[in-house]
């Protein structure tokens, strides 16, 4: 087998492939006007997004925030109505999580420390 490989194609190296030339969705808008597309303010969706990527934050609102209805509908509390409910009532929420810990406990059993942000403030848990 050690003879064969003398046999076989030398690897060449990997050279950058060029990119291949894609039209803007809105080109057809573009050749009508006789003008370019980049002054066109960019869409909501599209901005959050070049927000997220840029910055890892979102400026413009918050990622939640189109959801809190559907949200409601299902019962989620929102960080400040959490705050007002009375201590060991169970509640559903909703939310980013922005630090997850589980940290090596005595017993052995798992203990996971949450934090979760939503558009009104912060939550802790503890699970």
């Amino acid at each position: 087998m050690l003879k064969e490989i003398e046999t076989l194609p030398k690897k060449r190296p990997r050279e950058p492939q060029p990119e291949i030339p894609m039209s803007h969705p809105a080109s057809w808008w573009s050749a009508r006007e006789s003008r370019n597309v980049e002054h066109l303010p960019p869409t909501e969706s599209r901005r959050e997004r070049i927000e997220w990527e840029i910055l890892a934050l979102n400026v413009s609102r918050h990622p939640l925030s189109p959801y809190r209805g559907a949200l409601e509908d299902l019962g989620v509390a929102s960080s400040e109505r959490i705050k007002e409910l009375p201590h060991g009532t169970r509640a559903r929420v909703a939310g980013l999580l922005e630090y997850l810990q589980c940290p090596p406990t005595k017993s052995g059993n798992p203990v996971w420390f949450l934090l979760v942000e939503d558009e009104q403030g912060l939550l802790q848990a503890t699970i």
